[in-house]
């Protein structure tokens, strides 16, 4: 949906067990997303919740998501 940083998107996920669950997708390992990007979990990786972030949307509303990364199984 839309980056926060050089490592880290807000994310809408697509997955049909957690369709419409929006996310912090993190990512320390050099991979810079962009804007309306699709990122898919490779085979023999996992999404995986480690924390949690709080936000404050254009209507000063605040928001918590689950952070989550992309590691091995």
């Amino acid at each position: 949906m839309q980056v926060i940083d050089d490592n880290a998107a807000l994310a809408l996920s697509l997955n049909l067990k957690h369709v419409g669950v929006i996310y912090l997708l993190y990512n320390d390992e050099g991979k810079l997303y962009y804007d309306r990007e699709t990122v898919k979990v490779p085979k023999g990786k996992v999404a995986r919740q480690f924390g949690v972030y709080r936000y404050q949307t254009k209507d000063q509303m605040t928001k918590t998501v689950p952070i989550v990364k992309i590691v091995d199984k």
